[in-house]
């Protein structure tokens, strides 16, 4: 089994649930209460694997300035996404708005140079058609 399998079903499954919980605070509270919510929640876990690894911080500047334009757009994401669950159904907006690894596929295969694969090839094609399936 590859060693990223785990996470990798880890993340799915606690990506599953945050889409539900999402979903379920858009009728209790607003866009931006929501993501100052989720902001405090970053941070006690941020903070609990930095207690776990003592504050070792192992990095290049580059590294570092790439995590933190990387924390940017991903929150800035996240309002956005908020802003789609608010007026939207959760059966179309989480998958659509999941469909952003096809882009990154993209930039890997032309921008990054990694291998592409008749793999690759057919999941994003899927992954359009599914697109434009819940778009309708």
């Amino acid at each position: 089994m590859h060693s990223w399998l785990i996470p990798a079903f880890i993340a799915l499954g606690l990506w599953t649930i945050w889409g539900v919980a999402v979903k379920l605070s858009t009728r209790y509270a607003d866009t931006s209460t929501l993501l100052l919510a989720q902001g405090v929640g970053n941070m006690v876990v941020t903070f609990a694997v930095a207690i776990w690894a003592r504050f070792h911080i192992e990095g290049r500047p580059a590294g570092l300035a790439l995590g933190f334009a990387a924390g940017i757009m991903g929150t800035l994401g996240t309002l956005f996404f908020y802003m789609a669950l608010n007026r939207g159904r959760a059966s179309v907006v989480v998958p659509m708005t999941a469909l952003y690894p096809i882009l990154v596929a993209i930039i890997g295969v032309t921008v990054l140079r990694e291998p592409f694969t008749w793999k690759v090839g057919l999941g994003a094609g899927l992954a359009m058609v599914a697109m434009l399936l819940f778009s309708i």
